[in-house]
């Protein structure tokens, strides 16, 4: 655990994470070797996409694999699902943020496998939006 003062540990006390930092690490080892600007990186793209500390807090304590993702995936991600008319990502990300973890593909899957299924797309972004668990 050592490893992590001075970086995740510093990042985190901020967000009073510090607390579920062991369940988080349990969960994704791979936090101890992340940096300090990866972590924070990570950080301040939720923080651009309007979320707010406690909404941040719940994002990483809930999906720590967030952290393993690349910056370009997740900007990739956040693009395509803006393409698609969705943008209250604090509320779309909180309450599910898992979602954080899929690619732009995944969606374009699950809005083609949809497609195949008779729905039109406002259906299928009516659906993604009040059901996030769905892809």
């Amino acid at each position: 655990m050592q490893k992590t003062r001075g970086g995740i540990v510093d990042i985190l006390l901020e967000l009073d994470i510090t607390n579920d930092l062991k369940q988080m690490i349990e969960i994704n080892p791979d936090i101890k070797e992340s940096s300090n600007n990866d972590i924070k990186e990570k950080i301040d793209i939720l923080k651009i996409l309007g979320l707010n500390n406690k909404q941040i807090k719940h994002v990483i304590i809930t999906n720590p694999l967030y952290f393993n993702r690349s910056t370009e995936d997740i900007k990739s991600l956040i693009t395509r699902l803006n393409e698609l008319g969705m943008n209250d990502f604090n509320i779309i990300f909180d309450t599910n943020p898992y979602l954080l973890n899929n690619d732009a593909f995944e969606i374009d899957d699950y809005i083609e496998e949809n497609k195949k299924l008779g729905k039109t797309i406002d259906e299928i972004i009516d659906e993604f939006e009040s059901n996030f668990y769905m892809i």
